[in-house]
């Protein structure tokens, strides 16, 4: 006898609230030096909005200098102000992730000298979808030093280029993410524009639809030289008629370490785009499953053709996944 549909109810809030950003001071020795870097923060505000379990867990680069950004860093969130997140109106602790950057040239994307020329044959490279001259374009990089913001954008949007030829989704999503914020509002618009491409095909590729349209509407606004025949028109229809059809979306995976968390605790994650859903995998693979829509959360216990429907669906819900490393699973997003 088929199992009946399990439907879960997550209560609405509201999301963290950045009120009073503190920028981080600059050390001193990596100012005469012209070090410039970024380094990736998690921590958790309370309810009433005091920042605790603050932790370093990403830098562009394991060296003194980037250690000493970490605990500017460190001190300068704690002085950070926030406005709780809530659910069902009520405030509670809410875990946050921030990317901070140490640049002397704010208002600029300052690259080192040498790097324009190996930028120039990345590029060549990309035109030409050649991996191997990419890679050597990456090599030549990391050999030259990465020392300014400029330097590290432009190395993890070409990272994201080698990742799409070699076909990992995963690696181009961690790249293009790293990258986006230090673009952003920048001079290098076409890098940005390139960016959003990337992302609007690696999430069409995972099957996370929503997301996918969601990067077009923001290709769409913000390149206004955008061609009326660019592919991608076609290829953002294509991707409404998949999320319209009443066909199931399947999204093959694994639960392998995050590219971009706290830990390396493998996991399996992915933004749904329709209401009900079930998880393929073999019995005892999945130790833990949980739905999110953000701020709140609830555990769910996986069985065998078990199929879940979300109530209240909206933007932004996603379920996690963990367990036993490089256990195959399955999302099969069911048409209501």
């Amino acid at each position: 006898m088929e199992e009946p549909v399990q439907v879960v109810s997550l209560p609405r809030g509201e999301d963290l609230e950045v009120l009073e950003r503190r920028p981080p001071s600059y050390p001193r020795n990596a100012a005469r030096s012209g070090k410039e870097g970024w380094v990736r923060l998690g921590f958790v505000v309370t309810e009433t909005g005091k920042v605790e379990e603050i932790e370093t867990y990403q830098l562009a680069a394991q060296d003194d200098e980037h250690e000493r950004f970490a605990a500017r860093a460190v001190t300068a969130i704690k002085r950070w102000e926030f406005k709780p997140a809530t659910v069902a109106g009520e405030p509670v602790r809410r875990s946050g992730r921030q990317l901070m950057y140490f640049t002397l040239y704010p208002e600029q994307l300052v690259i080192s000298p040498g790097l324009d020329r190996i930028g120039r044959e990345a590029l060549e490279a990309v035109s030409t979808d050649d991996p191997a001259r990419l890679e050597a374009s990456l090599e030549a990089m990391t050999d030259l030093g990465l020392l300014k913001i400029g330097d590290y954008g432009y190395f993890d949007l070409f990272s994201a280029e080698l990742a799409r030829m070699q076909g990992d989704n995963a690696l181009v999503l961690a790249h293009a993410d790293r990258a986006m914020p230090m673009f952003r509002d920048s001079p290098a618009t076409w890098a940005e524009h390139r960016l959003l491409r990337l992302r609007f095909q690696a999430y069409w590729q995972t099957q996370r639809l929503a997301d996918a349209l969601d990067e077009y509407a923001t290709l769409v606004e913000a390149d206004t030289a955008l061609a009326p025949d660019d592919p991608i028109h076609d290829l953002a229809a294509l991707v409404e008629q998949e999320l319209a059809s009443d066909q199931p979306l399947v999204t093959p995976g694994a639960i392998t370490p995050c590219l971009l968390c706290l830990d390396d605790e493998p996991f399996f994650g992915r933004t749904l785009s329709r209401p009900r859903f079930s998880l393929e995998a073999r019995p005892g693979s999945i130790t833990k499953l949980r739905l999110i829509c953000p701020p709140a959360g609830v555990d769910l216990t996986w069985a065998e053709g078990r199929t879940w429907e979300l109530e209240d669906f909206r933007k932004g819900c996603s379920v996690t996944v963990s367990g036993e490393a490089n256990a195959e699973v399955r999302l099969v997003q069911h048409p209501e």
